[in-house]
């Protein structure tokens, strides 16, 4: 997944994406690392299956988010926001924890994020 991030980085989004496509979307994600998985899954996906195990996948992290540390936070919720149609009702409550997250976070983080567009100013 941090090769996806480096590939993004230099402009190369296309390699990340393959790159997260050779891995198995079914897997668990290693411990601590729910929020990069779900975070690039979520925009690997190609097909409807991979999208629905990603959107249950998040639910289950979003419905504890509380007992993952501030960086899988503010990563399970981009996602979240990432998948949400705009006429969402709940995507209000979405940029607000999002928005207290990343106040938490170092400013390098919500930069970074920005970089590797899954973050809109």
């Amino acid at each position: 997944m941090y090769k996806a991030d480096l590939l993004a980085l230099i402009g190369r989004p296309d390699e990340a994406i393959a790159a997260v496509r050779t891995l198995d979307y079914r897997d668990r994600y290693p411990v601590h690392f729910d929020g990069i998985f779900l975070r690039w899954h979520a925009r690997a996906a190609s097909s409807t299956l991979e999208l629905d195990e990603v959107r249950s996948r998040l639910e289950s992290a979003a419905m504890k988010l509380e007992v993952y540390p501030m960086l899988d936070r503010a990563e399970i919720l981009m996602t979240r926001r990432y998948l949400r149609d705009d006429s969402d009702e709940a995507i209000g409550s979405d940029i607000q924890s999002l928005a207290c997250v990343l106040k938490s976070l170092p400013p390098a983080v919500t930069d970074y994020f920005r970089q590797l567009e899954f973050l809109h100013a």
